[in-house]
């Protein structure tokens, strides 16, 4: 009897040191979230507007309700500038409820939302990536990017300082979440 007790015992301690192990337990992770001219990214004569919704997205959907730190977002993005000179992109987020979309003005947009990449390099010379790493020293407002992140659905508009559409353009983008959950 006396050994099943302390069976027991051992088997009750290695629970509850497994539950407390698990309260602590926590991880980051990376979410990329693309959007691709012409399909979910579209040019309204003024900027590139999209709605994300990263609630569909697998690993937002299995860890949003135990989010503990929205960490970083940054922008990988493939585009064509063609015009001669350096052009920069300016991209704004709002949240879904927002009353901004594609048929609003760009003076609206920058009234309205949320600086969040500012003054984007785009080198002429063609096709060019500009890489997460590149992005993250144009990053704003990340106190309002991480409140309108935790919602998990935004509207995102992109423009640069010309509207040149036929020698630049953007032709996808991948916006990068890297953020921490734990339970």
């Amino acid at each position: 009897m006396k050994k099943l007790l302390n069976k027991i015992g051992l088997f009750g301690s290695v629970a509850i040191l497994l539950i407390v192990a698990c309260s602590f337990i926590s991880g980051t992770w990376i979410l990329t979230y693309r959007l691709v001219e012409n399909d979910s990214l579209v040019w309204y004569d003024d900027f590139y507007y999209g709605s994300v919704d990263l609630n569909d997205e697998e690993n937002w959907e299995d860890h949003v309700e135990h989010i503990k730190d929205i960490n970083m977002i940054g922008l990988e993005i493939w585009g064509i500038n063609n015009t001669g000179t350096n052009q920069e992109y300016n991209v704004y987020i709002d949240g879904a409820g927002s009353s901004l979309n594609g048929s609003s003005t760009r003076s609206e947009v920058e009234e309205d939302a949320t600086l969040v990449i500012e003054n984007l390099p785009l080198n002429t010379g063609g096709p060019q990536f500009i890489s997460y790493g590149q992005s993250l020293g144009h990053v704003r407002n990340v106190d309002k990017i991480k409140d309108l992140l935790e919602a998990g659905e935004m509207k995102f508009f992109a423009y640069s300082n010309i509207s040149d559409t036929t020698n630049i353009h953007i032709d996808s983008l991948n916006i990068v979440i890297t953020f921490t959950a734990g339970y």
